[in-house]
């Protein structure tokens, strides 16, 4: 079953982010798009596994990762 595509408006809505700063990213390459007939388009599930790749582990999992690291 092949992806599904967004355009702009609908990674926005997607990732939360304006319509203006997803095509910001695009031309600075930032974020995943594919780029046919003209249209630019975002394949849903590479988007969110990009998003995903980006997110930062909460404080306090860390801190207790790091506690029994060291023996705590």
């Amino acid at each position: 079953m092949p992806g599904e595509f967004l355009n702009t408006q609908e990674a926005a809505a997607l990732l939360h982010y304006s319509p203006k700063y997803i095509r910001k990213m695009v031309c600075l390459r930032q974020i995943p798009f594919i780029k046919l007939r003209g249209r630019i388009l975002f394949d849903r599930d590479r988007l969110i596994a990009w998003a995903k790749a980006g997110a930062v582990e909460p404080l306090s999992e860390r801190a207790d990762a790091l506690v029994a690291e060291i023996g705590g």
